[in-house]
């Protein structure tokens, strides 16, 4: 609920466990958001209690709305890089079936008609640290690079 937020021009939230925001935390982040701020969310190590509260509380902040798949088509996957797939750490793919590779997975939330949030249930951060850990279930390194620069790239541009 601290007013810094507002000097931001993105916020980045990560984790492995459950979390709740406030009441008064989501009415602030609920402002951010709609005066034009942007949310880059992941998930850490794909861990699924931090993804159920993540989509919980998406909800808090915004009721009326829901987080939704990105489509291929979106100019995220396009710039700077052509994004059509990125490699998965050795933990994803064998809950993938042994699958190297997947079309990247990215939630989305407008706001005002803007993409204002960008999530991913998958792990990012790993990858963006070149420290992968194999258990996560994640992007590989290049993948998250590749994918972390688009998301930087759409924000600052849009």
């Amino acid at each position: 609920s601290d007013a810094k937020i507002f000097d931001a021009p993105i916020l980045y939230i990560t984790g492995h466990e459950t979390f709740q925001f406030s009441n008064a935390e989501a009415q602030n982040l609920r402002e951010y958001l709609n005066k034009g701020g942007f949310l880059m969310a992941e998930a850490c190590c794909g861990r699924r209690a931090f993804n159920a509260a993540f989509v919980r509380e998406m909800k808090k902040v915004f009721p009326d709305r829901s987080l939704s798949p990105l489509p291929a088509s979106s100019q995220l996957f396009a710039l700077p890089n052509q994004i059509k797939v990125v490699g998965v750490t050795p933990g994803l793919s064998s809950q993938l079936g042994g699958k190297t590779t997947i079309a990247p997975k990215l939630l989305g939330l407008k706001v005002n008609g803007q993409l204002a949030v960008i999530y991913s249930p998958y792990g990012m951060c790993g990858g963006w640290e070149m420290a992968q850990n194999p258990y996560a279930l994640g992007y590989d390194d290049a993948g998250s690079l590749s994918l972390g620069e688009n998301m930087l790239m759409h924000t600052l541009t849009h």
